[in-house]
Order: structure tokens, then sequence, then C-alpha cells
């Protein structure tokens, strides 16, 4: 990670300090809205999951969304690794992260993801735990299980290869129902952090 600090900023709604406007010289002349993202800091980069300033093809669906591709981001940050790669997040469901996590286990990284203890469980749910699902939760597994490209469900992608997964009932709790944490460390030193802001 060339000891840089990438921090991943997520925003549900449009991320407007993430862009510089063209604004027009009087109100009676209109002039194109011509937004351009703001240059980034040497040691600390910045992306929006919401920007009129980028846009980016999204690998599942198989659309065009406006922002920057934070899941690549995370994915290249994992592919730098040299050393170790710590995953804390409170859900984890992205293949294309699992399988880059298992190229570098498999290059002999050492591999570590901590999730949530409600989201520890693989997609294929029984029928009596779908139903026990929230309306929430149940939606949320809908979309999950039927994205058209997914290559698998990214819990089991790393758990087939070895990697250890544990989550925040590890200590012998019943877990604190409070982990929410969003965040990477690199070769102990380098962090991809998601921050949210919503609404």
């Amino acid at each position: 990670m060339n000891k840089k600090i990438i921090g991943l900023v997520g925003l549900v709604l449009i991320g407007f300090a993430s862009c510089r406007f063209i604004k027009p010289k009087s109100n009676s002349e209109s002039m194109p809205f011509s937004p351009t993202a703001l240059p980034q800091d040497p040691s600390l980069s910045v992306y929006f999951n919401q920007s009129i300033a980028s846009s980016y093809s999204e690998p599942y669906r198989q659309v065009t969304r406006p922002g920057d591709d934070l899941e690549q981001q995370i994915v290249e940050s994992i592919n730098s690794a040299r050393s170790s790669v710590d995953v804390a997040v409170e859900e984890f469901r992205l293949p294309r992260i699992a399988q880059a996590l298992v190229h570098r286990h498999r290059s002999g990284i050492k591999v570590c993801l901590i999730v949530e203890n409600t989201y520890n469980r693989p997609l294929n749910l029984s029928a009596p735990e779908l139903a026990a699902l929230s309306s929430r939760e149940r939606d949320r597994y809908a979309e999950l299980v039927h994205l058209p490209s997914v290559s698998g469900d990214a819990l089991a992608i790393v758990r087939s290869a070895g990697i250890p997964v544990i989550d925040d009932t590890a200590d012998g709790s019943k877990g604190s129902g409070l982990m929410h944490h969003k965040f990477i460390v690199i070769d102990g030193k380098g962090v991809a952090q998601l921050w949210y802001a919503e609404r």
C-alpha cells in the first residue's frame, strides 16, 4: 500500500463534498453542470460510493453506478498485501473480495476475517431459518441469492480455502450486537477504513 492510508468513504446521499462544481458566470447565462473529482492527498485517498464526478460498472448486476468502485479499491488493497490481511466487518458478502482474500491466503499471506455473529452464516438457509429472519433480512437475503453473476457465497469461499473466520462471540460471550466494524489492516500498518454517513 506504499504506506498510504486509504479511506473509503461511503455516502448514502450524493457526496457534494467530493466534487468541485463549475458555476454559471451569471444567472442569465446557462452553463453545463461539470463536476470534477477533488485531487487526492498523497497520504490519504478518499473514495465515495455516491458521486456525480465518477461512475463505474457494477459487476454483479451489470449496471453503471455513480461513484467510485469501492469494492475494486478494497481488492487492490488486499492484492498489495505482503505479509498479512486482517478484515473486520459486520457483514461479509462480496465474492470478489472473498476471492482476493483466498488468492492472498494461497500465496502464503496470513489472512483473518472477523464478522458480526448475526451474519456469520452461509447464504444457503433452510426454510425455518429463512422464516426466522426479519422482513429486512429476508429482502437482503433474496437480493444476495439472486445476483446473476455472483460466483458463490463469500463466507463459504473463504472458509473452503481454510481462512479463519471468527465472530464477536469468540470470547465466549453472546456478542454485543454492536459489532459494526468496517476496516482492513494490510501488513499490520495500512488501513482501508469505510465510513458511512446515512440519513
